[in-house]
């Protein structure tokens, strides 16, 4: 199982968190990924590696500083809802 403390610094902006996602999950040049969310939430019912991602308060309150990032942390909850290899947890530290 990998697991990631989840950089929300890096969803703010469409480029960092394409570059991020696609660091995270090892999306593949071949899959097209330009950050576009609905095409990430469709790369994310594909992922088969067990994967956790960990959001702390301090990362919620700066992805609270774009609706942008909003935007993704929504993205991730739903593909682990739908997708038993992803879970998003949040951590006080």
């Amino acid at each position: 199982m990998k697991k990631i403390m989840l950089d929300c610094s890096r969803l703010k902006e469409r480029d960092s968190m394409r570059d991020y996602m696609t660091e995270i999950f090892c999306i593949a040049d071949e899959a097209g990924f330009t950050g576009n969310l609905d095409h990430l939430n469709d790369l994310l019912s594909e992922v088969t590696l067990d994967i956790t991602l960990c959001v702390s308060f301090d990362g919620l309150e700066k992805a609270a500083e774009t609706s942008f990032s909003w935007k993704v942390l929504r993205v991730l909850i739903l593909a682990a809802r739908e997708n038993p290899h992803i879970t998003v947890t949040v951590k006080s530290k």
